[in-house]
């Protein structure tokens, strides 16, 4: 049985969502990474938060390519996978949908407060633009994920 539409365009997104995930992670580790060999040289108080911070920063850097896993492993599975790896994707998308609209409203928030100022006005509707582009891709994967084409084709028999 071939793989719907929906499901092909909910893989094809889940693994550009985790590379770009993964790059991001491995981008933040390295510029903690080099915070970390600016500020080894002296001993002082501005040395010792710069070091902390450094530390921060290849952690959540970490903690991203980690998290990365979680939509690569998904759209490798979606070819043999049964109906688990479907709510993996549908979970995906949902919290991919849920943060989307929490950025949202803090850039719709954002704007409002920036009176007057062209340059934060155009950054955050850029980030709108971002974020309303995240929300679509969410929205594309629980809708590919979710409906009855995609369900008969995770719960074909396996040979």
């Amino acid at each position: 049985m071939p793989m719907p539409g929906g499901v092909k365009g909910a893989r094809v997104i889940l693994w550009i969502l985790g590379i770009i995930q993964a790059l991001g992670g491995v981008a933040v580790a390295l510029v903690g990474a080099l915070f970390a060999s600016e500020f080894s040289d002296s001993s002082s108080s501005s040395s010792d938060a710069g070091t902390a911070l450094s530390v921060v920063l290849v952690i959540i850097g970490i903690v991203l390519v980690g998290f990365s896993l979680w939509p690569i492993l998904t759209a490798a599975k979606l070819g043999k996978g049964r109906g688990g790896v479907r709510v993996s994707g549908i979970i995906f998308g949902s919290l991919q949908v849920l943060f989307a609209l929490f950025g949202l409203v803090g850039n719709l928030i954002s704007l409002s407060s920036a009176h007057g100022s062209a340059a934060a006005a155009g950054a955050v509707m850029f980030s709108v633009v971002l974020t309303l582009i995240s929300l679509g891709l969410g929205v594309w994967i629980v809708v590919g994920l979710a409906n009855s084409a995609a369900g008969v084709y995770f719960k074909r028999p396996q040979y």
